[in-house]
């Protein structure tokens, strides 16, 4: 029951998190960007899916700083007389239930929202055939995946600087 609870708040709280730090910070950007990039082209829906999976690696890894006091400590208990290594942080990482939970709690928000994620569909595919196909497999494929990648990466810089800050105060 405790990790069900957890799921959903971590859920909860990553996506939207990132989805209205992403969107408000993409008002701004936005702006600036249609100076350079015409609107509606391939150059902005490439931008525009740059960001998004920028943000969505800080938010996974601002999420891991915030709540580093229930993971750090299992992380260094695993690391305890280990040196790091990068297979060890990936091996911990993948067999790590509380990553998949988070991660999976955060993919799974786009296959639940698809009509917000238009702008990374529309880089890969064109407007005909998102119309033609359904959205919350194309969201899950451009969107879910990506966030699964980048929520990966960002465990594992975490991780390392985790494991660096320790050999520093050891």
């Amino acid at each position: 029951m405790k990790k069900a609870g957890s799921f959903i708040v971590n859920s909860v709280a990553l996506f939207w998190s990132y989805f209205l730090s992403s969107t408000l910070c993409m008002i701004i950007v936005q702006t600036i960007m249609r100076i350079f990039v015409d609107a509606n082209s391939k150059g902005e829906y490439f931008w525009k899916t740059i960001y998004l999976y920028a943000w969505m690696l800080v938010v996974c890894m601002l999420h891991l700083k915030i709540t580093a006091s229930s993971y750090k400590s299992k992380f260094l208990a695993y690391m305890s007389g280990k040196e790091w290594s990068f297979k060890e942080v990936l091996k911990y990482t993948l067999k790590n239930s509380d990553f998949w939970l988070n991660s999976v709690g955060f993919a799974i928000w786009p296959m639940i929202l698809p009509k917000f994620f238009g702008v990374i569909n529309l880089f890969y595919f064109s407007p005909d055939f998102v119309a033609n196909f359904p959205r919350s497999i194309l969201s899950a494929l451009t969107v879910s995946l990506p966030i699964l990648l980048f929520s990966f990466i960002g465990w594992v810089l975490t991780l390392h600087r985790w494991c660096k800050d320790r050999i520093h105060t050891e």
